[in-house]
C-alpha cells in the first residue's frame, strides 16, 4: 500500500536561497549615490591623507646639549724645574684682584685669549680654546702647568 510512494524518483526542494545578492539601483539618482559612497569611502581617506600630510604623528627626537660658557675664573701656576733663591719655583696668575695683590714676586700677568668654537654650526658653543701666552724669565724651566 505505501510502495509507490517511498519509491518516487522525483524530489522537491522546501526552500531554495539565492547564493549572492547583489542590488542595483533602480534611476540615475541612485547610481549617483552608489558612485559618491564609492568616492567617500575609497578616494576621500587619501586625499584627507595626502591634505595632512601623514597618517601618523611625526615623532621627532631631539638630543640636548650644554651650554658651554666660561665665567672668567681662573688660576694659572707654572711650575720651574730648578728653583734656586732668586727665581721663585712658580709663577701664579689668577683672575681674582684681591689674590694677584698676595702674590707678590711669584705673580706673573699672562696674555689670555680664548675662542669660542661651533663645530656642528648649530649656533650653540661646543667648546671654548684658551690660548695663554705667559712672561717668564730666560732661565725658567717649565715643568708643569
Amino acid at each position: 500500500f505505501f510502495s509507490p510512494l517511498l519509491h518516487a524518483s522525483t524530489v522537491m526542494p522546501f526552500y531554495e536561497d539565492t547564493i549572492y545578492r547583489q542590488y542595483f539601483a533602480v534611476s540615475k539618482w541612485g547610481n549617483l549615490c552608489n558612485v559618491l559612497g564609492l568616492v567617500l569611502v575609497t578616494i576621500l581617506p587619501f586625499i584627507v591623507t595626502f591634505a595632512i600630510g601623514t597618517l601618523w604623528s611625526k615623532e621627532d627626537s631631539f638630543r640636548m646639549q650644554p651650554t658651554v660658557f666660561w665665567p672668567k675664573k681662573a688660576l694659572l701656576v707654572v711650575w720651574n724645574a730648578q728653583a734656586d733663591q732668586q727665581q721663585p719655583q712658580a709663577f701664579v696668575w689668577t683672575s681674582m684682584a684681591k689674590a694677584n695683590r698676595l702674590l707678590g714676586d711669584a705673580l706673573t700677568v699672562p696674555h689670555l685669549e680664548y675662542y669660542p668654537q661651533d663645530a656642528d654650526e648649530d649656533g650653540r658653543v661646543d667648546r671654548l680654546q684658551y690660548d695663554f701666552h705667559v712672561p717668564l724669565p730666560g732661565t725658567f724651566r717649565v715643568t708643569a702647568v
